[in-house]
This record gives structure tokens, C-alpha cells and sequence, in this order.
């Protein structure tokens, strides 16, 4: 068995490695930009459930991040790609370096709902850290659990980190078309007679 130290240090690494390839995505404005329109799309989500008279009838989007959840129904493509670029926003900035810009800390669109932050940094990122919580935990049955959730917890941000890879890919691809069509260069074959 793989000592607890060793495990909580390629937990760490494994995370700043994302970190590291967020960060090389987001020197791209196009790419910050949709990672912040994404983040604002999340606020704008949680405030309206919170908005709710009955919130029974909904589904708690803060849930939408543990995969313990027992969520009423499985989340369609948009707001999957949603918590998609919200975990990963949130992976880069708790592992930031000097010299990388935020994501999402001082944006205006915040505005929306302003304890984005706290509970990013409280909630969401201790939970995606698995150890940050257990200084006092000393029994073995704990301890395995923690490295299953952390095996489970790398295995949903790899998916995540997929996931957004192709959507800006796709992203790239149709802006690289707009420009063709816009330009007067049609990718379409003329029809033949």
C-alpha cells in the first residue's frame, strides 16, 4: 500500500499538472473568455435556483459537483461542460503561480453572485484536494477511502479536462469557418450540373 504522504504528493502534483495545462489554454483570450462566460453562466444558474419559492422541484447546482450526489436527473451536455470549466477554473486558480492570472477571482460578472469565491475556495476546492480535511483522521479504513476518492476525483477531472479540450477545439474550428464564410472562402464545393 502506497504510504498516505506519497499518495497526498502525486494527489498534489497531479493537480498542479492540470493546473499547468489550464494555464497554457487560458494565455489564449478566446479560451479565458470562455472559461469566464462559462463561470458567469454558473452564477447566473445558482442564483436562480436560489431564487426558487419551492427548490424542491430543482436540482441544487452546487450538487452537481459530487459525484455522491444523488442527483434527480443525470446533467444534460450544457451544464455538464459547465461544471466542467468551473472544476478546472477552480483547479487553476488554488494552484496558482505569480505570474498566472486568475480566472475567475475579481471578475465583474462575480457581481452575480458574489460567494462564488468562498465557495470555490471552501467547498469545492478541499473536496477536489480529498486530504485537506483529514490532519486528525488516523485510521486505516479512512485513509484507503481517501485514496479511492482520490482515484475517483482524477478520473472525473481527466474526463473534465477532455471534455473542455474539445469543446474549444470545436470552438476554434467554427470560428476558423465563420472566418472562410465571412471572407468570401466557401468550403462548399460548387454544385455540379
Amino acid at each position: 500500500m502506497v504510504d498516505k504522504q506519497k499518495a497526498q504528493q502525486q494527489h498534489s502534483k497531479f493537480l498542479f499538472d492540470v493546473a499547468v495545462q489550464i494555464e497554457k489554454l487560458v494565455n489564449e483570450p478566446a479560451v479565458m473568455a470562455s472559461f469566464r462566460n462559462q463561470i458567469q453562466t454558473f452564477c447566473k444558474t445558482v442564483m436562480s435556483y436560489c431564487s426558487q419559492p419551492d427548490k424542491k422541484k430543482a436540482q441544487n447546482p452546487l450538487d452537481w459537483f459530487r459525484p455522491k450526489a444523488s442527483l434527480s436527473q443525470p446533467l444534460n451536455e450544457k451544464e455538464r461542460l459547465m461544471v466542467d470549466y468551473v472544476l478546472l477554473a477552480v483547479i487553476h486558480d488554488n494552484n496558482l503561480k505569480p505570474q498566472w492570472q486568475r480566472i475567475y477571482s475579481g471578475l465583474a460578472n462575480l457581481k452575480l453572485w458574489p460567494d462564488f469565491p468562498v465557495w470555490a475556495n471552501n467547498s469545492l476546492w478541499p473536496w477536489l484536494r480529498v486530504w485537506s480535511d483529514d490532519r486528525n483522521k488516523q485510521h486505516r479504513q479512512i485513509y484507503a477511502d481517501s485514496i479511492r476518492e482520490a482515484e475517483k476525483i482524477r478520473a472525473e477531472i481527466q474526463l473534465a479536462l477532455d471534455h473542455v479540450m474539445a469543446d474549444l477545439v470545436e470552438k476554434e474550428e467554427a470560428e476558423r469557418e465563420s472566418d472562410k464564410n465571412r471572407f468570401g472562402f466557401h468550403s462548399k464545393k460548387p454544385r455540379e450540373q
